[in-house]
């Protein structure tokens, strides 16, 4: 059985573990390999190290308006690295997110957004604001925020997010 056990680790299918969320795998990366690239597309590299920096910052900033474990925010943003470090910002909360993308039509998005139950909207545009819901606007230079309570700890049962279909 070790034998089998090892040969399964060398080809990629290493024996099952404990869970661990994709906000533990990154924090253990940036540890072990802070200085590797974690995210890149045509305008940025992002390595692990500054990942986990930038979306514990980002976390702070949800934590400030009001986003908590079991809540909902929508992200109305296009596909990219500032939308993966904002998803795990999100989870670094404990909260769930509603993708939305910046094309849909506002009275779409306001419907969806409502339905949901999103406590909180974030984009890079007032645009995306919904009325009644806090906006956190990206676009906006990132205020020092003071460090909030720590990070939850996530468990499988916790919702990471909510998809929306026509």
């Amino acid at each position: 059985n070790e034998k089998r056990t090892e040969g399964s680790v060398r080809e990629g299918r290493g024996a099952p573990g404990p869970w661990r969320s994709a906000v533990d795998w990154i924090d253990e990366q940036s540890q072990l390999h802070g200085e590797r690239i974690a995210l890149s597309d045509a305008s940025v590299d992002v390595t692990y190290a500054q990942l986990r920096s930038r979306t514990r910052a980002l976390a702070e900033r949800l934590r400030a308006h009001g986003l908590r474990r079991g809540d909902v925010v929508a992200l109305v943003l296009d596909r990219g690295p500032s939308f993966i470090e904002l998803v795990l910002a999100v989870w670094r909360v404990g909260a769930a997110y509603l993708p939305l993308a910046p094309a849909h039509p506002p009275s779409w998005r306001q419907d969806i957004i409502q339905r949901a139950g999103a406590r909180l909207v974030a984009g890079r545009s007032r645009d995306s604001a919904v009325p009644g819901l806090p906006f956190l606007d990206l676009a906006e230079a990132s205020p020092a925020v003071a460090p909030g309570p720590e990070e939850v700890v996530l468990a499988p049962e916790d919702l990471a997010y909510i998809i929306c279909t026509s």
